[in-house]
């Protein structure tokens, strides 16, 4: 379950939110949650929806099987945003810590890309573990 309180329902899908910054690292971001939804493998939702608490954008995320926040730079705004609306259970993908680097225009392209959904899929499938929300702010490397 998501880190927000259920609604109830029964859905089971993954959710996957980014932080689509104004920098290179930040359009990758946005990219890989993109390419997730065209593969079926999670439902990218808006996260300014989350924060301006859009009811049917909050119940989406509530009702989540497991949530995936792709943050690009090391401000990490989104994971901040999530845990500001008290969501404090989802995975945290940090491309930051993936040796993106914020302003590399170069490093937009299809093998950075392929790799950077390969790891968000490993990360939603369960693999390790990369909890982004915990209750002390204390976030674990993705280790990439």
């Amino acid at each position: 379950m998501s880190g927000f309180p259920s609604t109830g329902s029964s859905r089971s899908v993954a959710c996957v939110l980014a932080c689509s910054g104004c920098c290179a690292a930040g359009e990758l971001a946005d990219q890989t949650a993109r390419r997730l939804q065209k593969l079926g493998v999670a439902e990218m939702i808006c996260l300014a929806g989350v924060d301006g608490r859009i009811p049917s954008i909050l119940a989406t995320v509530q009702d989540a099987s497991c949530i995936l926040m792709i943050d690009g730079c090391w401000w990490e705004c989104g994971s901040k945003l999530l845990r500001k609306g008290e969501c404090l259970n989802f995975k945290h993908f940090k491309l930051h810590e993936a040796g993106v680097h914020k302003y590399n225009v170069a490093a937009v392209d299809e093998a950075t890309m392929e790799r950077l959904v390969h790891e968000a899929m490993r990360m939603l499938s369960g693999s390790g573990d990369e909890s982004g929300g915990s209750k002390s702010g204390q976030d674990q490397a993705t280790g990439v």
